[in-house]
């Protein structure tokens, strides 16, 4: 999704310097202008696409973040209420069910938790960049306004 932010950005800053000469120039007013409303319309249509994608990208982040937080306070709960026997074996080989029990608690916490972090990361980035196209929207606009 950001390598397709980023392609549209610069497409879209390409063709609105190539439209902005094209105005400031005063040549083909008509193609220019229809040119212009077809830039506005695609940019408006990306940004549309873009903010469905960061939508569904912030309900995955909550839920991973949701299901953090439950995990945590599960595991706080199960060490509180069933404290882990962490003596080892009389002849000092086996593991104890507790240890690999908590241990698999633990590294699920530790997963959930990298998941989570990536996710905030990726939502993070990708609310920068879909803001960014907000101003190049607004570029667009301008074209459109009169010549002083």
């Amino acid at each position: 999704m950001e390598k397709a932010i980023i392609y549209h950005r610069k497409y879209v800053e390409k063709r609105y310097r190539e439209l902005l000469k094209a105005r400031l120039a005063k040549t083909n007013r008509e193609a220019t202008e229809r040119a212009i409303r077809d830039l506005s319309e695609y940019q408006t249509g990306a940004i549309a696409n873009f903010q469905a994608e960061r939508s569904v990208h912030l309900r995955v982040t909550l839920f991973f973040s949701s299901l953090m937080i439950l995990l945590f306070v599960g595991t706080g709960v199960l060490l509180a209420n069933f404290p882990p026997d962490w003596q080892m074996a009389a002849d000092g080989t086996a593991l104890p069910a507790d240890l690999i029990f908590f241990g698999l608690i633990f590294l699920l916490d530790l997963i959930v938790f990298v998941l989570t972090g990536a996710y905030i990361r990726h939502y993070y980035k990708l609310e920068n960049r879909v803001q960014s196209l907000y101003g190049l929207s607004k570029k667009i606009y301008e074209l459109t306004l009169p010549i002083k």
